[in-house]
Formats: C-alpha cells, structure tokens, sequence
C-alpha cells in the first residue's frame, strides 16, 4: 500500500521461533516464500475466513501484491540481538510504556495485543506449555534465572484463565465453553 520496498525488523525468527525453519546460523531475508513458510505454514486467509467476513478482511494474513519486491531484513543477523537492551533503550529515549501481563512477569514483550492472553492460553490447552514456559526458558538460556527460579514463575503464571477470555468468546460470537472445546478438539 505504501510501496515500502525494505522493512527492518529487530530479532530474526530463530531467536524466538520454536518450528525449526530457521537456525541463527541462518540469514533471514523475508520475502514472500519466507512469509508463507514462516508465518501461514500453508494455511491460506482463504481457509479460515469466516462467512460473515470479506477476503480483504484477512489482508494483515496474506503477503502484500506490487509493482515492487518487498524484503525485510532482520538486524538480528548483523548485530547480537539483546531484546532487554532494546527494550531499555525504548523506553528510555521513546518514552515506551510498559504493561502488566497476569500470564507473565516479563511486562515488556507481547504487550501489543489485547487478545495475546487468550492465544497464550490456548497454547496451553492445546500443548502443555504457554507463555510463561516460553520466557522462564528463554531467562535460563540468556542465564538471567534458574531451574528451580523458573519453575516457581511457572507455577506463579502458567494455565491460568484469562480475564478476557469471555470478552474474547463473545466478539468472535460464541460462548467461553464452546472456545474451550473447539481449543482442545483432538485436530
């Protein structure tokens, strides 16, 4: 739409990323192939459109079309990625504001979407683990807490219901009970 022609991200994907598609070794360049592997895994905006809604609806889904090749690069692969760093840094000179999450102590990453609670949640439901597995993990690895630390923080954060979660359930017209059954469907 804005016929941007390179996008900068900060970290690439295989710092946070949990499929394996790519490894820091790796140097990431998103571009349409990357896009779809990375972030639809095959599923199309097509397949998951509800009735009551239009394709153009989905468009945040699907890889913008132009007259120009869109890359993003990732400043991960050019420098070492420190998300405290940056986030210090952010806050410091941008004035970025901080929030609270009840399904974290981490009060600075994936703060941006209302609904990430419930999404958390349902990874939860479905795989066993949800976001506080995911920082706890990522603080042993960068040796900020250990094992016995994490699993306190777990314990603290993790599997709990979101106080949104029937906000949730409502805007998308159904009812808590019947998201929780559709999250847990054997797929």
């Amino acid at each position: 739409m804005m016929d941007i022609p390179l996008q900068i991200w900060g970290e690439p994907s295989a710092l946070y990323g949990t499929d394996g598609a790519f490894t820091l070794e790796d140097f990431e360049e998103q571009d349409k192939e990357h896009f779809e592997k990375l972030y639809q895994g095959g599923i199309t905006p097509e397949m998951v459109k509800p009735f009551e809604y239009d394709i153009v609806d989905l468009q945040p889904m699907t890889w913008p079309d132009g007259e120009f090749d869109l890359k993003a690069i990732f400043l991960g692969n050019f420098e070492q990625w420190d998300q405290r760093k940056n986030v210090e840094i952010i806050t410091e000179e941008l004035g970025w504001k901080h929030r609270p999450s009840e399904n974290t102590w981490c009060d600075w990453d994936k703060v941006d979407c209302e609904y990430e609670l419930v999404r958390d949640y349902q990874k939860y439901m479905r795989r066993g683990f949800g976001r506080a597995s995911f920082q706890a993990s990522k603080d042993i690895r960068e040796g900020l807490i250990g094992r016995s630390k994490a699993l306190e923080l777990v314990e603290k954060y993790e599997g709990k219901l979101p106080s949104n979660m029937d906000k949730f359930a409502a805007e998308v017209g159904i009812s808590r009970e019947e998201l929780e059954k559709i999250t847990s469907r054997k797929i």
